[in-house]
């Protein structure tokens, strides 16, 4: 299996990388903004490929693509790259929401009839969709990536909820579409829960 993990370098997704590296046969794409942060943790692991990938950069997004390509493709993608930013609703939905569909996108084209799509997604999603009046619940559940980002981008500034936990619900809502979008996938959402 080859699989590629954005925002490898730390937290769960570094944990998704080395945990994948042990397994026979699995081929890992650690997608990351800075290469050295990435060959490091590539390090001793010769299954695990370092692939220069910002997810909010349609160019990164098209060279990561073309790499992965050449190298023999992908059986599944893992949108781990997220931030938590509450001073910045814009970055927040950039990387959480906006990431998560464009890499998508990018990828899906090389991922085979079953290949898996996993968007990391976050319990305060469930949450801040919970705490939503039914009609921006709604609205958040659209059927376009640009309806789901500007009714996400409203009830930031509007609802009195935390912009990561609704970037988080907007990945659930986008989870959802992307599963209609490309019915040949396996298209899920995880939330880990605490952890380191």
């Amino acid at each position: 299996s080859r699989i590629l993990v954005t925002g490898g370098t730390r937290g769960i997704g570094r944990a998704v990388v080395e945990a994948l590296a042990r397994r026979e046969g699995v081929v890992v794409y650690l997608g990351c903004r800075d290469l050295a942060a990435g060959e490091a943790v590539a390090a001793g692991a010769p299954n695990v490929e370092p692939v220069v990938l910002d997810v909010t950069d349609a160019a990164s997004i098209k060279t990561a693509v073309e790499t992965v390509r050449a190298a023999g493709g992908l059986d599944a993608v893992v949108n781990n790259a997220g931030v938590m930013d509450e001073e910045n609703v814009e970055r927040t939905l950039s990387v959480n929401l906006d990431g998560v569909a464009a890499v998508t996108a990018a990828f899906a084209p090389l991922l085979g009839a079953g290949g898996r799509v996993i968007n990391v997604s976050s319990g305060a999603g469930l949450r801040a969709a919970a705490a939503l009046a039914p009609a921006d619940r709604e609205a958040l559940e659209a059927d376009t990536v640009a309806d789901i980002r500007a009714a996400a981008a409203r009830l930031a500034y509007t609802a009195d909820i935390a912009v990561y936990g609704l970037s988080k619900a907007a990945v659930n809502a986008y989870t959802k579409l992307a599963a209609r979008t490309y019915p040949a996938l396996r298209v899920n959402a995880c939330s880990p829960g605490f952890c380191r």
